[in-house]
């Protein structure tokens, strides 16, 4: 046997039994990403657009997702019809944040929030998390991005 896609054995091994033997076609097998329905291009992708369905991997000859891959906030790039393999290739991040750009931090306390502007160091999408600063970049916090692309800031 040999490692293969992500890390799985498969291949193949003669095993001995007594004076016969029985030769074994090892595959792996995963749970990738479908469309649930016929989405179309630009579609924000949501729990109820993807099924997971149990699949021989080497059947597959392009690009797959499982849940990992499935992880932020993902747009497509093309029209998707059901029962599709969702391929890497087809999704794109949706980031509200973008490295480098101002953004409105918001500040939380207990019964007070404060608006101000700031800074992303780094990209994400709704209920992400991200790195940002006000007035003096060598301070920096973590808040995560809210649906408006505004960064809520809990933690001082």
């Amino acid at each position: 046997l040999i490692p293969s896609v992500a890390g799985r054995l498969s291949g193949r091994v003669q095993v001995g039994l007594g004076e016969a033997s029985i030769l074994l076609n090892v595959h792996p097998f995963a749970a990738v990403a479908r469309a649930a329905r016929d989405l179309p291009r630009g579609h924000l992708l949501g729990p109820a657009d993807v099924e997971l369905v149990e699949q021989d991997l080497t059947e597959l000859r392009g690009g797959y997702l499982t849940v990992s891959g499935l992880q932020g906030s993902l747009r497509l790039q093309s029209p998707v019809r059901r029962g599709a393999l969702l391929e890497p290739t087809l999704l794109a991040r949706n980031f509200l944040v973008r490295a480098g750009e101002r953004v409105i931090v918001v500040l939380v306390r207990s019964g007070l929030s404060v608006t101000m502007p700031g800074k992303a160091w780094g990209s994400a999408g709704p209920g992400e998390t991200v790195e940002v600063s006000l007035r003096d970049p060598s301070r920096r916090f973590r808040g995560r991005v809210s649906d408006t692309g505004e960064v809520i800031v809990e933690q001082l």
